[in-house]
């Protein structure tokens, strides 16, 4: 079944002074999709977050909901709303009022504005929480405050900027799953903006990774992960180790020769064209990489553990290749007894599977 596109950016470029905060963007979103903008610190997302709620409006470009043109109208004229990372939670108001605050402002009559404030507070599991003031509810009570609040106004589209930000690791875990199990009841397309690498591939149906404006890549999160197009993205989405590398022969498989992992073979893709002297990047995953005392089948290579930490359920270790330009990253899970762990200064075999090597172009 086609994607239906909803929300519709279009060269969209936006300055602050002699900074180009967005540069000409153009990106589709579907209705009810779950679709997340990540990217370091200054790349751009938020700006171009606060574009589509028309908080910004852009020097270029337009910006389409649902078939309209948008781009020129403020917060309050169109079918969207946002959730701040400060939550801005009033504080002189309950739960309750916080939540019906946009109904009331909107003049909603007090029946229906009860009925959906009891619905929002059911939504949010709080329904007992009306009463209560911002001081008596926690990080996470009032993260879904302000995300009733925001829901409770029946938006096409809900604006996430950073939300969970400042909750900690455990109960920020625990709302990903609550967001991501109420966006797929609710239906509605959600946008979310996020630092995290691990909070996007979680919750995401789509990933558009941001870098100084641009949009770098735009995919599902296993196709981001597993086939990252450019090293830019390999190198932000996860942890990634990079070998200089260069064509051989290219045929029913691809053959280079890899900075410190010799002569490998690379099954060939169908859409993918190299040429015999071409440059490019080989890359592994960490936990793609296997470590052993013995020597394992080909292909694989020696080396002398740097580093070793245990973290419970899985061990990661940094391991020096001659001919690597940086100590090769590799993590194994910890599932079952394999005999005592690996130290540093141990002598071991690093190995692979062909099809765990991607191949990158040179930047």
């Amino acid at each position: 079944m086609a994607r239906e596109d909803f929300i519709r950016v279009e060269n969209v470029s936006k300055r602050f002074g002699a900074t180009l905060a967005v540069d000409s963007v153009t990106l589709e979103i579907a209705r009810g999709e779950f679709f997340s903008l990540l990217g370091p610190s200054g790349c751009g997302k938020t700006t171009l977050l606060r574009m589509i709620g028309g908080f910004v409006f852009p020097d270029e470009g337009r910006v389409a909901l649902d078939g309209q043109d948008m781009t020129d109208l403020p917060p309050n004229k169109r079918p969207t709303n946002m959730v701040f990372q400060s939550y801005a939670i009033f504080p002189h108001l309950n739960v309750r009022d916080n939540i019906a605050y946009g109904l009331r402002t909107e003049n909603i009559a007090s029946a229906e504005r009860e009925a959906r404030v009891d619905q929002a507070l059911a939504m949010i599991k709080l329904d007992s929480y009306g009463g209560r003031r911002a001081y008596e509810l926690s990080g996470g009570e009032r993260q879904r405050v302000a995300l009733a609040r925001a829901l409770v106004k029946l938006p096409k589209v809900l604006l996430l900027d950073e939300p969970l930000g400042a909750l900690d690791k455990r109960l920020r875990e625990a709302m990903q799953i609550e967001l991501r199990q109420l966006q797929r009841e609710l239906g509605i397309s959600f946008v979310f903006v996020t630092h995290d690498q691990e909070e996007a591939l979680s919750m995401s149906d789509r990933i558009a990774v941001m870098e100084k404006g641009r949009i770098l890549q735009i995919a599902d999160p296993k196709t981001l992960y597993e086939a990252p197009a450019t090293r830019a993205v390999a190198d932000f989405i996860g942890t990634m180790n990079f070998f200089e590398a260069r064509v051989i022969s290219a045929g029913a498989t691809l053959r280079l020769e890899a900075r410190a992992l010799g002569s490998i073979e690379v099954p060939l893709r169908s859409d993918a064209r190299f040429g015999v002297g071409e440059k490019m990047i080989a890359a592994i995953r960490p936990e793609k990489l296997s470590l052993s005392r013995e020597e394992p089948k080909p292909p694989f290579v020696r080396g002398r553990v740097l580093t070793a930490a245990y973290l419970g359920d899985r061990s990661q270790f940094q391991v020096a290749v001659e001919g690597a330009a940086a100590p090769i990253a590799v993590t194994a899970q910890n599932a079952r007894e394999e005999g005592p762990l690996l130290q540093s200064g141990d002598a071991v075999f690093l190995s692979w599977t062909p099809g765990s090597v991607v191949l990158l172009p040179q930047e």
